[in-house]
């Protein structure tokens, strides 16, 4: 029976100084997690520097500062993080700390009538984006958002749209 049961452990050992990815329980420790929807959040959080092993199965982590949970887990819960250390991701110029795009409008191509909301919509072309990336705006909303930006002056109107 033992050996059936070992089948699934794994004999795991991180030194101080280690990358490790952090196991969360489900639905419980949000302070790590910023996401709206939990099934699709990620399983594996991190990687976050071992500072310490506390006994045999538990090492000490070190977590953000507004991580609200304890800095010491069991080993199970950790997964050596493979690399060098932490890869800053650049931060896409057109967007802000908060992952807002900070983009303007650049160009209109087309208009149509949205047949669900019976409302007027433009197809916007954006600064700094390719033109396979224009999206349908609702045109009460793009007045309302970038009111320096005309909408009539950027296509000929045939009739009364936005």
């Amino acid at each position: 029976m033992k050996k059936q049961a070992d089948t699934k452990r794994r004999e795991v050992e991180f030194q101080e100084g280690d990358l490790v990815f952090l196991k969360l329980r489900p639905y419980r420790q949000t302070s790590l997690r910023k996401k709206r929807n939990e099934k699709l959040s990620p399983k594996y959080f991190g990687p976050y520097w071992i500072l310490e092993r506390i006994e045999e199965v538990a090492y000490k982590l070190e977590l953000p500062a507004d991580a609200a949970i304890h800095p010491v887990f069991h080993v199970s819960q950790l997964k050596k993080a493979v690399g060098r250390g932490k890869t800053v991701q650049p931060l896409n110029p057109y967007m802000n700390e908060n992952h807002e795009w900070i983009t303007q409008p650049e160009e209109v191509y087309s208009y149509r009538k949205n047949p669900t909301t019976n409302d007027w919509e433009a197809l916007i072309s954006w600064k700094g984006l390719s033109p396979h990336e224009a999206t349908w705006e609702n045109c009460a909303d793009m007045m309302y958002q970038f009111p320096e930006f005309h909408l009539e002056d950027k296509v000929d109107l045939e009739e009364e749209r936005c």
